[in-house]
């Protein structure tokens, strides 16, 4: 069993400050996590985790579609190897958002975005694209970085300000590790991150541009 809209812990607790000043996701979206199928994907597997949770909300929001079930770890590596890509099924080889983005258009025929920022700071001049693709999409965003190579969902951004350090991400990390959907645990892994907190180097934003609903 898998638990539905962590965020929700987030939104909960908002950074103080910041009441009413926040933009999150719309609908509704399974969690998945290492180990939440009985796959052992530690170590390696967070960008898949993020891809399938981000796969669950498209699923949920176009629900009157027939649209492909959320995959497992070895079919979206058996996917991207028949696409050229260097990955071997079964393997421990991670991914990224080009991987990701490649999966969603494959499969659920929607267009992604992908944000190149050089730093935090990039990402602060970008607050305006991410807020308006939460109110026109409302897609969870998948992030990750040069340093940073933790795979994460991104659900919601806070503000109390317009400095780098009064702007928040709203985090859905899958580095929870249990076959056991334990929502007080999970919660640990459901957090606000001040931009100003991110690591140095490059990140990369994918954004999912569910608007054109899949035929």
């Amino acid at each position: 069993m898998l638990l539905k809209n962590v965020h929700r812990f987030g939104l909960d607790n908002p950074p103080e400050g910041t009441e009413g000043q926040i933009s999150a996701v719309m609908g509704n979206y399974d969690y998945w996590h290492y180990l939440c199928d009985s796959f052992d994907d530690r170590g390696w597997g967070c960008g898949y985790r993020t891809l399938q949770t981000i796969s669950s909300w498209i699923i949920h929001h176009f629900y009157d579609k027939k649209l492909p079930k959320v995959e497992s770890i070895h079919k979206y590596q058996a996917i991207l190897s028949s696409l050229g890509q260097e990955i071997n099924e079964e393997s421990c080889s991670w991914i990224g958002t080009v991987e990701a983005c490649m999966i969603i258009d494959l499969l659920y025929k929607i267009p992604c975005k992908i944000l190149h920022c050089k730093s935090a700071a990039d990402i602060h001049s970008h607050i305006p694209d991410i807020l308006s693709h939460f109110s026109n999409f409302g897609a969870p965003l998948m992030m990750g970085g040069e340093n940073d190579h933790n795979s994460k969902g991104i659900f919601g951004i806070a503000r109390k300000g317009r400095k780098i350090e009064d702007t928040y991400l709203l985090i859905v990390d899958p580095h929870y590790a249990s076959e056991i959907a334990d929502p007080v645990k999970a919660r640990k892994f459901v957090y606000w991150k001040a931009l100003s907190e991110l690591e140095t180097g490059f990140y990369n934003l994918l954004m999912p541009l569910s608007y054109n609903r899949p035929e």
